[in-house]
């Protein structure tokens, strides 16, 4: 089967049929863990982004005009069909993305439950009243805007692409997806499968990088919406487009995350929860944490248990059972953690676990944590996305909260904590779209987040992103003109 999934690979899917690529080139597909080749795909080209958008077109007079109820219906199976292939796309996953096999399955999982999570919601979407007189109607209604150009991420491609693709779905919107080029292969078996039984050209997946392919589908004419998942640089590159055309677009950039731990916490607990919130996916998450701020009373033992934590995980191939935490995803992003780890060492910093590439096949790093870490280091105000923990101590809970605040991005934050009034505080001060007390990194459930300055444009999940995904139209009806 996964024979057949590669092979699909090679094309690209218009239509709702594997069709060829109008563009020569090619682009390598490689598995992490031990460089071997999986396949090549097609690099693109501008014909096959037009050919894309000119199907959603198409799709979109049936599928736009289909009611909210009887779009969830279809995603609703579109989600059965997300669990029955399960077994057939997670190990796909792994093997282009390095993450070990169960945190593909959850993958997937996730999927499942993010589609029939907007099935439930998204048929309330529809039109609300606003208030009337004798003689007027006064409401608004929510419709789709069309074409949604979509471009996804390599770190979670699946759940990312999918969650872009349901909810403009459920709105009435037809999707143009552009996978990572460097993690299509997954996604484009996944969408294959699930989606078929829509209109043709309703969803529609594309290989290609960002100029061949990208870039032509966000200029598309016939192009209503943007949505983008990925770095601040490409971000704002894609944010002048669209406002060159005044388009609608959503961006969810990266972050550059605190941690902050004060001195009512039982720090052993909290170094475990550290670890998970720094490592998993071998930090490449955007709201991983990427620096920990720790009061001083409670540092000593903190930094002694995020030490064993971090020695203590089994780094391996994610097709391996026991491995705790997989590859890096390619040299480019082992280059980059290495060069911020490296150059903060050379002007003080302590290495306490890790800090070296592992000596075998793979893009494989170890999970770092680091001492004598100073703000102008690099890993400290740019975005590292890797297993590395940087450890800071300060003299207050205040202190901390204004550190956390001294960086362009605002994506989320993680506040460790028994004064409620200390959470309070972080909750008031913290300029992050998502604050976590306590808990996981991470999406809240349900819980819709809108980030602050450089990590994005636009309010995340749930009912309220599916309303930025519509365009909103305002209706005064009087039932006869005034004499």
């Amino acid at each position: 089967m996964e024979t057949t999934a590669v092979a699909a690979a090679q094309t690209q899917w218009i239509g709702g049929r594997s069709v060829p690529s109008h563009g020569t080139e090619s682009l390598s597909i490689h598995d992490p863990s031990n460089l071997d080749h999986i396949v090549d795909v097609p690099r693109g080209d501008p014909a096959d982004a037009a050919a894309a958008v000119e199907a959603a077109v198409e799709a979109g007079r049936e599928w736009g005009a289909l009611s909210p109820p009887a779009r969830a219906v279809q995603l609703r199976a579109a989600a059965r069909k997300m669990q029955a292939c399960r077994d057939e796309v997670a190990p796909l996953l792994t093997r282009e993305n390095g993450k070990p096999l169960a945190e593909a399955y959850s993958e997937l999982d996730a999927c499942v439950g993010l589609t029939n999570q907007v099935a439930e919601i998204g048929i309330y979407l529809d039109s609300r009243h606003l208030g009337s007189q004798a003689g007027d109607l006064v409401f608004q209604r929510w419709e789709p805007r069309g074409v949604a150009a979509c471009i996804s991420v390599w770190n979670f491609p699946v759940i990312a692409s999918v969650e872009l693709a349901v909810c403009n779905l459920m709105v009435g919107n037809t999707v143009v997806l552009k996978s990572s080029e460097k993690t299509p292969l997954a996604t484009r078996l996944f969408f294959e499968r699930v989606f078929d039984h829509l209109p043709p050209g309703a969803v529609n997946h594309l290989n290609g990088d960002g100029p061949t392919m990208g870039e032509p589908i966000v200029r598309h004419p016939d192009v209503d919406i943007v949505c983008f998942i990925g770095s601040l640089q490409v971000g704002r590159h894609i944010g002048r487009i669209a406002g060159e055309r005044v388009l609608k677009v959503i961006l969810e950039l990266g972050g550059n995350d605190a941690f902050i731990v004060d001195d009512t916490v039982d720090p052993r607990a909290v170094a475990r929860l550290a670890a998970r919130c720094a490592f998993a996916n071998a930090g490449q998450i955007c709201t991983s944490t990427e620096r920990i701020y720790v009061q001083s009373r409670v540092r000593d033992a903190f930094v002694e248990n995020l030490v064993n934590a971090a020695r203590s995980l089994k780094v391996g191939p994610g097709l391996d059972p026991s491995t705790e935490m997989g590859p890096m995803i390619d040299e480019t992003q082992l280059s980059r953690v290495r060069q911020h780890v490296d150059s903060a060492v050379q002007v003080g910093a302590e290495v306490l676990a890790g800090g070296g590439r592992l000596d075998r096949p793979g893009f494989f790093y170890p999970p770092t944590v680091l001492a004598n870490v100073t703000e102008d280091m690099a890993l400290m105000y740019e975005e590292t996305f890797g297993p590395v923990a940087p450890v800071v101590k300060v003299d207050s809970f205040e202190e901390a909260i204004e550190r956390a605040n001294a960086t362009e991005y605002g994506l989320s934050a993680i506040v460790c904590t028994e004064s409620a009034a200390r959470a309070m505080a972080a909750i008031e001060k913290l300029k992050a779209g998502m604050i976590k007390i306590n808990t996981e990194r991470g999406q809240a459930p349900g819980a819709p987040a809108e980030p602050f300055k450089g990590s994005g444009l636009g309010i995340g999940h749930g009912i309220e992103f599916l309303r930025e995904l519509t365009v909103r139209k305002s209706v005064h009806w009087r039932a006869k003109i005034d004499s």
